[in-house]
């Protein structure tokens, strides 16, 4: 849990701890007080939350609700808070790990344990929907995206503003990262050979004796959205 003692962060590590962003108040006020008791001995600033803490509780909570960070939902008896940030912030972390670790798979829902609500999030197929979408591009993060791959690919979870050139690097990175591996060379063919139908000898050849070539192509391909790459 966070040492932070407002609020927002306490929700925030709680719905991490659970890995949901529905949160039970009476369940919450009832953990905060355990959690208070607990560390304010060692932390003094924690003692706010040892008395009064409905009173203190409700009074922090308004303003969440008015700066949109929490929503409170009366659908169960005690009420619920709900985090709109949760899946976000999530996202956020596991791209974070990505861009550290290429091997890393792209996330998905199940990777992350997640099942994103329908109004967080915006279906896209890579073969149909992704060059369209790249025309008018997304500036916000929410709706969040999800790419359908075809055949046995999956899916993948992206934040809506990382399309196209964020999410351009990291994909190069990762390929990158595949080529320079040992293994990998039929695996290239097998994609490529169709494209140089008859010259599948030279190609063998040139993978052979220039990997470079791969990382020179992917360049030539993401020139028209002025992508470097690393």
């Amino acid at each position: 849990m966070t040492q932070r003692t407002d609020l927002y962060s306490i929700l925030v590590s709680y719905a991490n701890k659970n890995n949901s962003p529905y949160i039970e108040i009476d369940a919450f006020l009832d953990f905060l007080g355990r959690y208070a008791k607990k560390f304010s001995e060692e932390y003094p600033e924690w003692l706010k939350w040892v008395n009064d803490r409905p009173v203190k509780f409700w009074a922090e909570m308004s303003t969440l609700v008015e700066e949109s960070k929490c929503e409170l939902l009366a659908d169960t008896e005690d009420g619920r808070i709900y985090m709109p940030y949760f899946y976000m912030e999530s996202l956020k972390k596991s791209y974070q790990k990505a861009e550290e670790d290429a091997d890393l798979p792209f996330p998905c829902e199940e990777s992350l344990k997640i099942n994103l609500p329908e109004n967080q999030i915006k279906i896209l197929s890579s073969e149909y929907d992704i060059v369209s979408y790249m025309e008018h591009p997304q500036y916000t993060d929410i709706p969040l995206i999800k790419i359908y791959f075809h055949e046995e690919f999956g899916t993948a979870l992206v934040l809506a503003n990382m399309i196209p050139r964020r999410l351009t690097e990291i994909a190069i990175l990762k390929l990158r990262n595949y080529l320079r591996k040992g293994g990998n060379m039929e695996y290239a063919l097998h994609k490529l050979t169709p494209q140089l139908h008859g010259k599948e000898s030279s190609l063998r050849d040139m993978l052979k004796r220039n990997r470079p070539f791969a990382i020179c192509l992917i360049r030539f391909l993401c020139a028209p959205w002025n992508v470097s790459v690393p």
